[in-house]
């Protein structure tokens, strides 16, 4: 998953949230270390459930 944050702080945080290594500043073309090990936490919701589905037909409407 993507998230665009206008605020570097703001995307630190949740970076470190979810145990993130780094998040990238698009404005500067860098690398932000945002200190995690990238592994996997328990607070990172299942695969599916972050986004509504993009297009109809995968929710099912004709």
């Amino acid at each position: 998953m993507t998230v665009t944050l206008p605020d570097k702080d703001q995307a630190v945080a949740l970076a470190r949230a979810y145990n993130q290594i780094a998040v990238f500043d698009l404005a500067r073309f860098e690398e932000i270390e945002a200190g995690g090990t990238g592994e996997e936490t328990a607070s990172v919701p299942p695969e599916g459930a972050c986004l509504p589905p993009l297009r109809p037909e995968e929710q099912g409407e004709p």
